[in-house]
């Protein structure tokens, strides 16, 4: 991945910074309220204003120009008599938000905007110290609340006879959503995991067809263009690079990188089969056709026919165009602690995320996973699904608000683009990331049957409590995992039932992962299986085919502290979190998810989903880069 020093990038402040911009409110035109980043009100005279300013600290070094200016600015407490004192005052506050901005280089455009606005309030004899502080006070949170246009695209795949006609043929579908996502304003677009080569099977020999040998990314400040360079590049590559640079487009794409061994050594290689290493891998381009990240996808997912990656590079780039850093991961990665909650630490706020990820399996429905994981890391995330009979949900989201989705199951529409404004800052949350500090391989516990344990719940008319525990893995937990719900029910309809995870879950083909959940699903009562959603519920999206709440709460009781993921389901494919009420006890074990009564009403399922990384199997293998803690 390309990297970039701190400071070379416009937003790349203190924590305390951050807090400082964002204690009152931003109001964006096109994003929502509830989406926008929070902002001080303007100072009502110098002293608080030196005071504000005083509070700003450094980043933790002990040099620089920055901690010296911020001195100097906390001990101008009253306003200058001369217009020298002014000047010489206003020039500091001007070095000081540069700086605080990041602006000393690589900011392009937005930084000369920048110094020549505030070049001519320092020059307007007839402003007062106050009044150019307040000014440049207001360039800052103009910068910190622009609006990102941002879209996703979810895709069905053209499969054709081969993988070149098959990923030209996406290609043509992939230029032409460029083209309209340029006319529509977008800076960003992000596309789907396979989405020109499609899943190429499980026989490792047919990936061969659909995989090309991409480059590394150069270290340093070099930043290729492959649309300009006659040589080295692929050819799809330098497509992809010139549907950038032609439309002025951040461009995520999937492919599959091929390695041959015997060419050159890679790492990996000495674990190859077969002299070869195909990875399922995720490109970014800048909006002037720039490469600017390669990632090797590192949590498969029944993908065996795939190598992993292992990099220890975080997977993440900086946008010239958009002043800004992403960071990188696709579909699984989500629900694993690297790198996803590594790039969180790091203080990443905008994410990218190519998915294939079907609806068949009730606790990983894709849109409630990304809506959560939003809301928890207070990020925004745009994240492009394919689409199939059985794959659906794509969408942008921000702190866990869905600004712009895209759910059909239906097969009427063969592509969606959702598109949508976010904020250009979030305040951070102060997770830290997580991985087992334990570095020999755990035993994996085998799965013996479904994990889930299934409770049908009384839906006559009325109100109930439910309530159940259980530690069904022997050796998996110290203690068990308790559910309790509490609800009212007033229609009857075909049923629904609570169910419980303490242990590990898994699908057919897919490698078992730790979990502690409990959810309330619909389910008809005798059905022998609950853990599927019936067609019905994901096509039509008629939660009272099951039954009809007025009011819902379900608590839990987690074994060990862990990361939770809060996940609600409705007729309409999500909830705004604004309609939940999520409060987690002070210890972390215990934690409540209650809906509103109009949110109750149109409840399909609704899940607190925990996941005790330390459980995986060999869970030191899932995070073989970084060791940290998880605060919760």
């Amino acid at each position: 991945m390309s990297s970039e020093k701190e400071g070379d990038h416009g937003f790349m402040v203190s924590p305390s910074v951050k807090l400082m911009l964002l204690q009152g409110q931003i109001q964006s035109s096109v994003a929502p309220a509830s989406a926008s980043a929070t902002a001080p009100p303007v100072p009502a005279s110098a002293a608080e204003l030196a005071a504000v300013l005083s509070s700003l600290k450094s980043d933790g070094s002990e040099g620089g120009e920055g901690p010296i200016l911020l001195r100097r600015a906390a001990a101008s407490r009253q306003l200058g008599e001369g217009v020298e004192e002014e000047l010489r005052l206003a020039e500091d506050a001007l070095d000081l938000f540069l700086w605080v901005l990041g602006a000393v280089r690589s900011m392009g455009s937005s930084r000369q905007r920048i110094v020549a606005s505030c070049k001519h309030m320092v020059e307007s004899s007839s402003r007062s110290r106050l009044m150019v502080l307040y000014s440049l006070w207001i360039v800052v949170l103009a910068e910190v609340a622009m609006p990102l246009k941002l879209a996703v695209l979810e895709h069905e795949v053209r499969q054709r006879q081969d993988g070149p006609s098959t990923i030209a043929a996406n290609l043509e579908v992939f230029e032409e959503k460029a083209e309209e996502s340029s006319r529509k304003g977008v800076q960003l677009l992000v596309t789907p995991e396979y989405g020109l080569t499609g899943f190429p099977g499980a026989v490792r020999s047919q990936w061969w067809d659909y995989a090309v040998d991409i480059p590394d990314l150069p270290t340093g400040d070099v930043r290729p263009v492959p649309c300009l360079e006659t040589t080295k590049f692929p050819a799809i590559v330098k497509r992809l690079s010139c549907i950038a640079r032609s439309y002025r487009l951040v461009f995520v794409v999937g492919l599959i990188d091929l390695k041959r061994c015997s060419l050159e050594p890679y790492p990996g290689c000495e674990h190859s089969r077969d002299g070869s290493l195909l990875f399922n891998t995720a490109l970014a381009f800048d909006a002037d056709g720039a490469y600017v990240a390669k990632y090797h996808k590192a949590n498969l997912w029944g993908e065996h026919a795939a190598d992993a990656g292992s990099s220890c590079v975080l997977p993440e780039f900086f946008s010239k165009e958009l002043n800004m850093s992403f960071g990188v991961f696709v579909c699984a990665d989500l629900i694993n602690a690297w790198p996803a909650l590594e790039l969180v630490d790091k203080g990443i706020q905008h994410f990218v995320m190519p998915l294939s990820w079907s609806n068949e399996m009730f606790q990983m429905q894709p849109l409630p996973w990304i809506q959560a994981w939003s809301k928890l890391m207070n990020v925004t995330i745009a994240a492009a699904n394919s689409r199939s009979p059985t794959s659906s949900g794509s969408g942008i989201f921000s702190s866990g608000v869905p600004l712009a989705v895209a759910y059909d199951l239906s097969g009427r529409e063969a592509d969606q683009l959702a598109v949508a404004s976010a904020p250009g800052w979030l305040p951070g949350t102060g997770l830290k990331a997580f991985c087992p500090t334990d570095l020999s391989r755990t035993a994996a516990l085998k799965p013996h049957g479904s994990q889930w344990l299934t409770y049908q719940l009384d839906m006559s008319v009325g109100s109930h409590h439910a309530s159940v525990c259980s530690n069904y893995q022997p050796g998996f937990a110290d203690g068990p995992t308790c559910c309790n719900v509490t609800y009212t029910s007033k229609a009857t309809g075909k049923g629904y039932v609570l169910v419980l995870l303490n242990g590990l879950d898994f699908a057919p083909g897919i490698e078992p992962w730790a979990g502690e959940a409990c959810a309330v699903l619909p389910c008809s009562e005798g059905a022998d299986d609950c853990l599927s959603y019936p067609a019905e519920a994901l096509s039509r999206h008629k939660p009272s085919w099951f039954g009809e709440f007025s009011a819902v709460e379900l608590q839990v009781t987690f074994s060990v502290p862990q990361l939770v993921f809060p996940q609600v389901l409705s007729g309409d494919g999500l909830l705004s979190p604004l309609e939940w009420h999520l409060q987690a006890a002070a210890e972390s074990y215990r934690h409540s998810l209650r809906l509103s009564s109009r949110a109750a009403e149109e409840l399909l399922s609704l899940q607190l989903y925990g996941r005790p990384f330390t459980k995986d199997p060999d869970a030191s293998q899932k995070c073989p880069c970084a060791l940290g803690s998880l605060d919760s």
